[in-house]
């Protein structure tokens, strides 16, 4: 007999981990419906940005923030391809453009819970550091640390490219969500930027079914909890680790 765990297949599964001093849970549910692909943020939809050579405000990049004083317009956004739908200040001067240029849009989710899988495609060059809801999720040829408005990407990117990024669902709320992007040049000297998203989602229009849960006390050092496939699938402390192992 095949254990719980033995066919796991995500999106179709998920895992829910529950942590605290007193102990912890893991949670396996199962969407058993046909799956449905949803486009939240289409290629060309409009976006609000910032193009004025600062960093608009601390919290620019959260639901909190009000932008209703920035322009909009339909991306592709961006200057020097000749293939935007808006074009963007990059200041007074061709040889020190604005180094990082802020774009903001939203979309609605009507369930988190439905969703098994939230993709987003994103076109940007050269470089930039995605959130969503206040929350990084991506952050293409940019470095480690804390990036500023002054900061340059790693490297340079491809027109033709888009970068792929998986959005944690738990960063999604029920209603209006908030994307947020920061696009930086490689070079202020540089010719151009873009900003083209997509984001879709897998979706499930049941709600998720457990089929094996295990809440269990503080564990010790060293010793770890699992379905042991050797004793019937049952659950059982592991005295010696086990890596790439069933547990």
């Amino acid at each position: 007999d095949s254990a719980p765990w033995d066919n796991f297949q995500p999106p179709r599964h998920h895992t829910n981990f529950k942590l605290g001093s007193i102990g912890e849970s893991v949670v396996l549910t199962e969407l058993d419906t046909p799956a449905q692909n949803t486009t939240y943020l289409a290629l060309g939809d409009s976006w609000k940005y910032f193009d004025q050579g600062s960093l608009p405000a601390a919290n620019w990049h959260t639901s909190a923030y009000n932008d209703t004083t920035w322009p909009n317009g339909n991306s592709e956004l961006g200057y020097g391809d000749g293939d935007e739908n808006t074009v963007v200040s990059y200041g007074p001067s061709d040889a020190q453009k604005y180094p990082t240029t802020y774009f903001r849009t939203t979309f609605n989710v009507t369930d988190p819970s439905a969703i098994g899988e939230l993709n987003c495609r994103a076109k940007i060059d050269d470089g930039a550091v995605l959130y969503i809801n206040g929350t990084e999720v991506g952050r293409p040829r940019m470095g480690s640390g804390t990036i500023s408005y002054e900061i340059l990407s790693q490297s340079s990117a491809s027109e033709s490219t888009f970068d792929d990024i998986i959005i944690p669902i738990g960063t999604i709320v029920t209603g209006t969500n908030v994307i947020a992007v920061e696009v930086h040049q490689r070079s202020q000297s540089s010719s151009d930027i873009s900003l083209n998203v997509e984001i879709t989602a897998v979706e499930f229009s049941s709600s998720p079914t457990t089929i094996d849960s295990v809440t269990y006390g503080p564990q010790v050092d060293d010793i770890s909890y699992g379905r042991n496939p050797a004793n019937g699938g049952n659950w059982t402390y592991f005295g010696d680790p086990t890596p790439n192992a069933a547990n």
